[in-house]
């Protein structure tokens, strides 16, 4: 069963994942963001907005890592085992 933690990261991303898509509906985690209008640029500035809501920091040289991840579910796993300690 997820903790509190790991429901408010859920909650955020989910947000912050649907904003970037300018839709009202959580994406489905098999969603390539890419595919569902998000380019590169929007790609990047949802990685920022996700350092900024869970205060965690990807290095600018790790963002070629990010080029293959595209998936919500990949995107979500990375950035909860990278992020989600942080959680506010």
């Amino acid at each position: 069963m997820p903790d509190n933690r790991e429901i408010a990261f859920d909650s955020a991303f989910n947000r912050l994942v649907a904003a970037a898509l300018a839709t009202p509906e959580v994406p489905h985690d098999d969603t390539d963001l890419l595919d569902a209008g998000l380019d590169s640029l929007r790609f990047v500035n949802l990685l920022m907005e996700l350092e900024d809501e869970f205060g965690g920091f990807w290095p600018v040289e790790q963002l070629s890592c990010f080029a293959g991840i595209t998936k919500v579910g990949v995107l979500r796993s990375i950035a909860k085992r990278t992020l989600c300690q942080r959680v506010k």
